[in-house]
């Protein structure tokens, strides 16, 4: 049991400081919403490979902030000691930079609410009707004043 974070780079240089504080991060969502046994990827590039995937599955032109592909509608039952694989957040750094500029925060943080906020779509949360976008939005304040 337990809970497996891989934390990959693509097209861009990344600290081994960012890794570990994303993952510590990513652990500590799980564990606060008492999710174990699972393993997630968790993939840092820039905004040309983000633009690309963003292109290729969702059909959008350009780069966006972060993607979430879940492995699963619902929960699969593994084999004992397996660990269920809930899928991949991809991260843009450079647009990320951006945001924390924009919104004049530290880059640490925009990273934080870019995990918090792919986390929650791999775990089924969603925003694209109202009703659903403000229990999303309430779960990533909850998490996030958590982990603060």
């Amino acid at each position: 049991m337990g809970i497996n974070v891989t934390i990959e780079s693509e097209d861009i240089s990344v600290s081994k400081y960012l890794k570990t504080f994303c993952k510590k991060n990513i652990t500590a969502i799980l564990q606060y919403l008492h999710i174990d046994n699972v393993a997630i990827t968790l993939v840092l590039t820039g905004d040309e490979a983000i633009a690309s995937i963003n292109s290729n599955y969702r059909k959008k032109k350009g780069p966006t902030d972060v993607l979430s592909f879940a492995y699963r509608e619902a929960p699969t039952p593994m084999a004992d000691g397996l660990p269920e694989y809930l899928g991949d957040v991809i991260i843009s750094l450079e647009t990320a930079q951006k945001q924390a500029q924009e919104y004049n925060v530290p880059l640490h943080d925009e990273i934080l609410r870019l995990i918090v906020h792919g986390m929650l779509h791999l775990l089924g949360y969603d925003h694209e009707q109202y009703y659903k976008k403000k229990q999303m939005q309430k779960k990533e304040e909850e998490l996030l004043q958590h982990l603060r």
